[in-house]
């Protein structure tokens, strides 16, 4: 048995160098990110589901999200809100979509992550 010719088999799936479909252009054809642009399976699924092109779109997108919207990243609700971004942006479905809308839907609608507080909440709208 040669030993060379057995971990170049795994290889084929090792990099993905192939064209994909993109999710969110719809190209087909399109280039494949080189490496998985996330840790964990997030970043496999973007690989697998969104060309190079789209994903470097979304990296100037992303700033902008963060701006427009101050998220503060000592607060863990605000990298949820940027991931649900990049999964709208990138025509990815959400994962646990139910569960997570009904979770933190008042705080994301309401657009308040950067000055809303728990206590009190009535109170904002009487002000008006």
């Amino acid at each position: 048995m040669s030993g060379p010719s057995g971990p170049s088999a795994p290889s084929a799936s090792g990099p993905p160098a192939a064209a994909l479909h993109c999710a969110r252009c719809g190209r087909a054809g399109a280039p494949r990110l080189s490496r998985p642009p996330l840790p964990g399976a997030a970043g496999r699924e973007v690989q697998a589901q969104v060309c190079a092109d789209c994903w470097a779109e979304w990296g100037r997108s992303e700033v902008m999200v963060i701006n427009e919207l101050r998220l503060n990243f000592m607060d863990p609700a605000a990298q949820e809100v940027l991931n649900r971004h990049m999964r709208e942006f990138l025509h990815l479905p959400t994962a646990g979509a139910a569960a997570g809308a009904q979770a933190g839907d008042a705080t994301t609608t309401a657009g308040g992550p950067a000055g809303a507080s728990s206590s009190g909440g009535g109170s904002g709208d009487a002000s008006r």
